[in-house]
């Protein structure tokens, strides 16, 4: 093959890849704006309000959510401090803090103690205590309670409707599939850029995202 049939034949292979960085760049940018588009998406979505009912709803899941949470990180916390001798007064004998409380620990608080087990904050009381115990019936009690009050007292007076989206079951499956479709744009993004790369161009400074 003589020099100008070289030449031809290397400008037009120069020509394709030309080409294909091109297309490939076009798409790069097209899926770098699509990231960016969902993530913006990703971001307004638990920003919307939600359906009246809904946040009724929510109230009353946050009364059993928190009532557990309150069991499980401050009464069990207080029962263990009872049980091992540190709510006991100064003039108890130190040696046992940390311990089980014995025979006679016990029978004196029995006779005598007035330790609080479930609001261990004497200088106020925690409703979070019937959150704990007696959840259903606080439920039962707030959801009679909201059924008369009107929407304005949960601030829907000061929004208007378009601005409600969704409820939160559905609310969550729109973030998931946000998430998905984020993921799997990055993941393409990056499959661009390593054929890209491959072909001597970087976009690692066009990338925009």
């Amino acid at each position: 093959m003589d020099t100008v049939e070289n030449f031809d034949a290397t400008t037009a292979a120069f020509e394709q890849v030309k080409k294909a960085v091109q297309q490939l760049k076009t798409e790069y940018q097209c899926v770098s704006e699509q990231i960016v588009q969902k993530k913006e998406e990703l971001r307004l979505a638990p920003l919307a309000y939600i359906p009246l009912d809904d946040l009724k709803a929510g109230i009353l899941e946050f009364v059993a959510k928190s009532g557990v949470r309150y069991g499980q990180e401050k009464i069990k916390e207080t029962i263990s401090s009872f049980a091992t001798n540190r709510m006991n007064g100064i003039a108890f004998d130190s040696k046992q803090v940390g311990k089980p409380m014995r025979y006679c620990d016990i029978e004196q608080s029995i006779s005598n103690g007035w330790n609080q087990l479930l609001t261990p904050n004497k200088t106020q009381f925690n409703d979070q205590v019937f959150y704990c115990f007696f959840a259903q019936l606080v439920q039962q009690g707030l959801s009679k309670l909201m059924d008369d009050m009107p929407p304005e007292a949960f601030g829907y007076g000061q929004i208007h409707p378009d601005k409600i989206g969704s409820c939160r079951a559905q609310r969550q499956i729109e973030i998931q599939g946000l998430e998905k479709e984020i993921s799997e744009l990055t993941l393409k993004r990056d499959e661009l850029s390593l054929k890209l790369t491959a072909l001597g161009y970087s976009v690692s400074a066009e990338s925009g995202v």
